[in-house]
């Protein structure tokens, strides 16, 4: 017998949750997370809130892209960077402010991460001489 995955938790929800009316939505989850509980299984929570975003990602045909800047910075300069770096995707954006980051942004996606920041330039400048 086939166990359940996190992976079929996730598609199950997302499903559900797409034929419920959006004021219907929260009772579906407390459901959800009750059952997980009786079941003993949420400690796959993280693991079902994971394979949920990716799922829903792929169902809309977004890339999910998070954005951290030093400082809150235009809407329009982020998406110029964004647009340069994803042409032609839609893209799910989240930004976040981290004063760590020096004059510019960090892009991050599920595989790949840019370091469009003055930090990060530097950083490459001193690699290259280094060389």
């Amino acid at each position: 017998m086939s166990r359940v995955t996190p992976k079929h938790y996730a598609i199950a929800l997302y499903e559900v949750l797409q034929t419920t009316q959006t004021t219907d939505r929260g009772a579906i989850v407390r459901k959800f997370l009750k059952q997980l509980y009786q079941a003993g299984q949420l400690r796959l929570l993280p693991a079902i809130t994971t394979a949920f975003e990716q799922y829903y990602h792929a169902q809309m045909g977004t890339v999910p892209v998070r954005v951290s800047t030093a400082q809150t910075l235009p809407a329009e300069t982020i998406q110029r960077e964004l647009t340069r770096l994803f042409p032609q995707q839609h893209l799910s954006v989240t930004t976040t402010v981290n004063p760590a980051v020096v004059g510019g942004m960090l892009v991050e996606t599920q595989n790949q991460r840019w370091n469009i920041s003055l930090a990060g330039q530097l950083e490459a400048l001193a690699n290259s001489l280094k060389k």
